[in-house]
């Protein structure tokens, strides 16, 4: 977000240098001279004087500081279609004049002999597109333009008699930084958000951008610099710069489509976890995480030296629900008493469904007279739901639940029985109740499996602890 926010200031910065230069010319009447090598008076209809580059470049540097709500992307869109149709129009009227120059100065690459006009118009449809959102492919016309203006750069190297519209060091500059701010519109989209981050794949993307740009201009100057043959340097500029611009459109692609693959990657692996650790009909954890959850607050209790209750609900008669309503009803019943469960958790609690209609929650920071409350609030909500049968007749659904207060050293096989024992108690004792296990050790080989089983634990120990509740 640090990078993000510099490129914003750096964004405006150029903007500003842009417009200053660009008013800076017109003011002091430098661009009204003719361009270099071209006798004055030629060329000079509509695109000869540098007046309307300077004219061009302020406005299009202005339009950079319109705000982002949609009249200013209305705005900017104008702009930027005025900017295209102004350059287009000088190309067509002034066709018989560039005929003259490209005779008073030889035969030159159309790159060079329009490179300006083309940077303008790249950079207004870039402008365009971002204002309609597109910013990738925004940004990806202004690299493009890059290519136009390295040519520019390497006229103004090689100090060619390329009739250039760039062609100057003062007009160079405003160029460079109209394309700086054209390009940092928007560093938090697209694909500059990419290389403005702080992970490790924006470092590759950082690296790869600067080798293509380094390499292709290094090996230009040890090659195309070393040869004093005019035509030779003036189209080996021109293959270095287009070189150079390539690299950054395919680095650029290939970053946005990586980035692309590892979020659809991520996504794949979340959804994965999910259905690892998550009930697929409800929603709530399942038994593997909610022994995780037990053991962290198994940590926690030790680390802190707080109380954890474990719960375990049961739904009452719910066979029968099945068989009357079909498994479709069913399974809307076990999805409405998730989501009650769900409302009724506090910040640091845990739900999970064990299986079938049975469900667990682990409450934080509950002893055991807390745990009861709030089991009977449990208990409460999903009594006052009800399912529509098939038969029109409207079923409420109740739940049994049992409860036991961790103790030092327990595990979560052993509290699990404790409050599978109290479980069965209740539904022992009429169903739709709450009960809370003794605070004592239930081997979990000696876990009951049957109503019977359970009312028979030996209860030497004090005795399980009934909430008493009506029977709806």
């Amino acid at each position: 977000m640090t990078a993000i926010r510099y490129a914003h200031w750096v964004r405006r910065g150029a903007a500003f240098v842009a417009a200053s230069v660009s008013i800076a010319m017109l003011v002091m009447g430098s661009g009204l001279d003719a361009f270099r090598g071209l006798p004055r008076g030629g060329y000079d209809f509509l695109l000869a004087p540098r007046a309307l580059f300077c004219v061009i470049g302020a406005f299009m540097a202005g339009l950079g500081f319109l705000p982002r709500n949609p009249l200013g992307r209305m705005l900017q869109m104008m702009g930027g279609a005025a900017v295209i149709a102004t350059v287009l129009t000088g190309i067509v009227l002034n066709i018989r004049d560039m005929k003259s120059g490209f005779e008073t100065i030889g035969w030159v690459p159309l790159q060079l002999f329009l490179s300006g006009e083309v940077l303008f118009v790249l950079l207004a449809l870039a402008l365009m597109l971002q204002a309609m959102r597109h910013y990738l492919s925004g940004q990806l016309l202004v690299l493009v333009g890059i290519a136009f203006l390295l040519s520019a750069v390497s006229g103004n190297l090689d100090r060619s008699e390329a009739f250039l519209g760039l062609a100057d060091p003062q007009y160079l500059l405003a160029g460079v930084a109209l394309t700086l701010s054209v390009l940092l519109y928007q560093p938090h989209r697209g694909a500059l958000r990419i290389f403005l981050a702080g992970h490790r794949a924006s470092g590759v993307a950082r690296l790869q951008l600067c080798l293509g740009i380094a390499g292709p201009a290094i090996v230009g100057i040890l090659t195309v610099g070393a040869v004093n043959v005019p035509v030779v340097q003036i189209y080996g500029g021109l293959i270095v710069s287009n070189m150079i611009a390539f690299n950054m459109v395919v680095i650029v692609l290939n970053a946005v489509y990586s980035e692309r693959s590892d979020i659809s990657r991520r996504k794949l692996e979340r959804a994965l976890a999910r259905q690892a650790l998550r009930d697929g009909l409800t929603g709530l954890f399942n038994r593997v995480m909610l022994r995780r959850r037990f053991d962290r607050a198994v940590q926690r209790a030790q680390s802190d030296r707080e109380f954890f209750s474990l719960l375990i609900f049961d739904l009452d008669y719910f066979k029968k629900i099945n068989d009357m309503g079909g498994h479709e009803i069913g399974d809307q019943a076990l999805v409405r008493v998730a989501h009650v469960i769900s409302d009724c958790l506090e910040r640091e609690d845990t739900a999970a469904r064990l299986g079938g209609e049975e469900f667990a929650v682990i409450l934080r920071n509950s002893d055991m007279h807390r745990a009861e409350l709030r089991a009977e609030q449990f208990r409460q909500a999903i009594a006052a739901l009800q399912v529509r049968m098939r038969n029109g007749r409207w079923q409420y659904l109740t739940t049994s639940i049992g409860i036991a207060q961790w103790m030092e050293g327990e595990s979560f096989d052993q509290s699990y029985a404790r409050a599978d024992a109290a479980l069965y108690h209740a539904k022992a004792q009429g169903r739709n109740r709450v009960c809370v296990a003794p605070m004592a050790p239930v081997a979990v080989g000696e876990t009951t499996t049957t109503t019977t089983a359970a009312v028979d634990l030996d209860f030497t120990i004090p005795p399980l602890h009934l909430v008493k509740a009506s029977f709806k």
